[in-house]
């Protein structure tokens, strides 16, 4: 039971941090076509592409990076965000890039584990302070009263 406690805390602890990397990878398109509406028609398509080649190897690499070490930092070993960073670049790939597009998802995977081994490692080296105690309870003493 231990386990599959320790395995739903830490699929709950990487909800947040893959909607942000959602965020990122699916926002691609929506840049693309904010790019094109802003540039001239002659070199809508050029700044397309280079906006798509800065996220491909800009963006994405380093928001799987930071995201992935303050996840480390902030709850330690966090594996299911590692998988979900390779995994929700599928359909982010597909949707606006194409297949050839697909293992740049493993790579981002990977600076994903890097980030959150060093964000780990980070927290390790300085631990979160932990709390204060809560004050100790106050127990009233009744005495009795001699005869």
């Amino acid at each position: 039971m231990h386990t599959m406690q320790r395995h739903t805390r830490a699929l709950r602890d990487a909800i947040v941090p893959s909607l942000v990397l959602a965020g990122v990878y699916f926002s691609l398109p929506l840049v693309a076509k904010l790019t094109e509406l802003v540039a001239p028609q002659a070199g809508a398509e050029l700044d397309s592409l280079g906006l798509q080649l800065t996220y491909l190897f800009v963006v994405c690499p380093l928001a799987a990076l930071v995201i992935g070490g303050v996840a480390g930092r902030e709850r330690g070993w966090v594996w299911p965000l590692v998988l979900a960073s390779a995994l929700l670049w599928i359909p982010a790939a597909l949707s606006s890039l194409n297949e050839s597009a697909l293992p740049y998802g493993f790579a981002y995977g990977l600076l994903a584990l890097m980030g959150v081994v060093l964000g780990s490692w980070w927290r390790h080296l300085a631990p979160v302070p932990a709390p204060p105690p809560p004050p100790a309870p106050r127990v009233a003493v009744i005495g009795l009263r001699s005869r």
